[in-house]
């Protein structure tokens, strides 16, 4: 059987062997039989040789850029890999059986490292006398540590196979705010019973919201470094001093370092979470100022019922009616009502405000002061002013030879102050203080002096809504008198007989400002 397989085996060789040679056969055949009569037999070699040639020239250039790419790689700088050694504790892998009965913490603690392999140094000014109670059954050598230190309110670590025991734990934290100084000054009212002379200042009505603020002013007492600092010192000496925690502020990294025991450590630690998590937010409040023109049918200012009736038709809207704990400033003497708030829950609150300025165009023409859109952080005060500066004649003096004037400003606009707190549940404290001033230079003295008459309105008034909330204030109201001349020319310059010849109207306006805010939490 196995000669007769080696037969069959040559056989199909032979076989495939002829196959092959007769497919040569015909393919020469045809090459022969197809290529040109006229054309040599050499032109198919010169052909096949030109495009060796080709490819060749192909892998040539193609072996150049490879080359000159490897070329570029290694003059890249390569970053050397560093190790990253993994931190080992044999405390926390190293069990541990102990049972004791009034055995002194120093030799618990040599216990301890022994058994876990460890040396032990204790801080020199530590004295670890105190007789100790404890059992534990095969538990992890660091909880037994952290159990047994932290009733002690003592701090430990391991390091380079020492078990260190001290007095105070060590850290540094980074702040990740700013450092700024900001001063708000809110001043309203003045002389409300009207009095006269130079002691009572007279019939001086005063609304005023300055605010000042800057950075590095390091760890000054009134900049938030400052702050920081002296509340957490507070926590870490508890009202002692002379002893070994310490708290020190570098403002220009930013960090704070914090030496304090493992306790009153934790406390800091919270203490700067809860303030990080409430400087971070940030209230974004799109206010419009605006100012109606009374019409005559409504001289008793503008009727909130029906401002609140028209919201609520819109549907979606829950509206809050509210009187703050304030009053508006007038110096005219005239009637001015409680200002009144409105404060709106809304989905929509661009069209909630334009069916607020839809409803107030019902009372009279409504012209829009300011729009203005701010940001500020919790705590962090903000100002928008919307208006111009006068200027007058203050003072004369003379010497016989030259005269001097002296002049004063006074500010005619309106100014929002604007103090924002949030809560817990990113509800918004707002301090709110509007004040409107409309200044007269119109009276003056025969000496030159100018008498100005400021008109001061202001109300401070402090709200709580929610982040998407919109307020609504309203009722600072004011009249205005308009004193228009009016002469013919040439005649009116006539001496004496001039005064025929012009005319003086005297007519008044009522206005009432209100201000739209729509206030949100980022």
């Amino acid at each position: 059987m196995e000669k007769n397989d080696i037969g069959e085996e040559k056989a199909m060789k032979r076989g495939r062997l002829v196959k092959n040679i007769a497919i040569f056969v015909g393919i020469c055949m045809f090459i022969s039989c197809s290529a040109p009569k006229k054309r040599p037999k050499v032109d198919a070699y010169e052909a096949l040789y030109r495009s060796l040639k080709k490819e060749e020239e192909k892998v040539v250039k193609l072996r150049s850029m490879e080359r000159q790419h490897m070329e570029k790689l290694s003059r890249k700088k390569t970053i050397p890999l560093t190790p990253v050694l993994p931190s080992y504790n044999p405390l926390k892998k190293v069990p541990i059986s102990l049972n004791v009965i009034n055995e002194p913490l120093d030799k618990i603690l040599y216990i301890i490292a022994r058994n876990a392999g460890l040396n032990l140094i204790i801080e020199p000014d530590l004295t670890l006398k105190n007789n100790v109670t404890i059992s534990f059954e095969n538990t992890p050598s660091s909880v037994v540590i952290q159990k047994l230190l932290s009733a002690y309110d003592l701090a430990w670590s391991v390091k380079d196979n020492c078990l260190y025991v001290k007095r105070y734990e060590e850290r540094i934290f980074n702040l990740d705010f700013l450092n700024v100084d900001t001063q708000v000054s809110i001043k309203s009212g003045g002389d409300i019973f009207g009095s006269s002379g130079a002691e009572s200042g007279g019939n001086n009505f005063t609304g005023d919201f300055s605010l000042s603020t800057s950075a590095g002013k390091g760890s000054d007492s009134n900049s938030l470094y400052g702050y920081v600092k002296k509340n957490i010192e507070e926590i870490i000496k508890g009202g002692e001093k002379g002893q070994g925690a310490k708290c020190i502020i570098d403002p220009v990294t930013g960090t704070m370092y914090v030496k304090a025991s493992p306790s009153k450590m934790r406390v800091v630690e919270k203490f700067l979470q809860n303030l990080k998590a409430r400087l971070k937010k940030q209230v974004i409040i799109d206010a419009r100022i605006l100012e109606i023109s009374l019409n005559k049918s409504f001289q008793l200012g503008i009727d909130w019922n029906y401002v609140l009736d028209t919201l609520l038709r819109h549907g979606n809207i829950s509206v809050n009616l509210t009187h703050p704990v304030a009053f508006p400033v007038n110096t005219t003497g005239t009637t001015t009502p409680t200002p009144t708030e409105l404060i709106i829950s809304s989905k929509t609150p661009s069209t909630t405000i334009d069916a607020t300025i839809h409803a107030l165009s019902t009372f009279g023409t409504v012209t829009t002061i300011s729009n203005p859109h701010l940001r500020t952080r919790h705590g962090q005060p903000a100002l928008i002013i919307s208006g111009t500066t006068k200027t007058y004649v203050k003072e004369i003096t003379s010497d016989g030879n030259e005269t001097s004037y002296n002049t004063a400003t006074a500010f005619e606009g309106v100014m929002l102050g604007v103090i924002p707190y949030i809560t817990d549940k990113n509800n918004v404290d707002l301090q709110i203080f509007p004040i409107s001033s409309d200044v007269d230079l119109t009276q003056s003295t025969p000496t030159g002096l100018t008498l100005p008459v400021v008109d001061v309105r202001n109300v401070n008034t402090n709200v709580r809504v929610k982040s998407g909330d919109t307020i609504i204030l309203g009722g600072l109201i004011y009249r205005k008198k308009n004193n228009d001349k009016s002469h013919t020319p040439a005649l009116a310059k006539i001496p004496v007989l001039g005064w025929l010849f012009k005319q003086k109207n005297t007519s008044s306006s009522l206005k009432e400002l209100v201000i739209i805010m729509h206030v949100k939490v980022i």
